[in-house]
């Protein structure tokens, strides 16, 4: 079940033997409303340079072993699903996204699976992201209060 369409059910990953790799549950599809086919909140006015799939590796405070953070952005005609693992962390949000001059404005919508963060009490504000030079730049309030006591960093992604 679930897909990058819609991210509910259960998700498995296989190695090319057919080996089960990885598995995430989500919920229910049933009670997912970006999965419904009358979804007010499409993203169909995005342009096709916005769609796909964006990395991101944060370094965390201190020197500590572990202390990587990975971002996966699926930004898709449905929604934009926001997945950030590494030490101690597990988030997994679906934003809105709205077109605007050089860029995508990037907003809070709902958790996947009830996961939480400290930092929406403070912004549910995603950021822009913006493409110049053949690049993606991200300028998220959320990943600066979340990683960088609140200092302004731009971040460059990977498609």
């Amino acid at each position: 079940e679930g897909s990058e369409d819609c991210p509910c059910g259960e998700w498995s990953s296989y190695d090319k033997n057919g080996k089960l790799i990885n598995q995430k549950q989500y919920r229910s599809c049933e009670d997912f409303p970006s999965c419904s086919t009358n979804n007010e909140s499409l993203n169909t006015s995005l342009s096709k340079k916005w769609l796909g799939n964006f990395q991101l590796t944060l370094h965390g405070k201190g020197a500590r072993e572990g202390n990587e953070y990975n971002v996966n952005l699926i930004i898709n005609k449905e929604n934009v699903i926001f997945e950030l693992e590494g030490y101690q962390v597990y988030q997994n949000f679906i934003l809105e996204a709205s077109e605007i001059s050089n860029g995508i404005k990037l907003t809070y919508k709902e958790s996947i699976d009830e996961t939480k963060s400290w930092a929406l009490e403070k912004t549910k504000d995603f950021g822009i992201i913006t493409y110049k030079n053949g690049k993606y730049f991200w300028d998220s309030p959320y990943l600066d209060i979340s990683f960088s006591d609140g200092k302004k960093f731009v971040y460059e992604l990977k498609k």
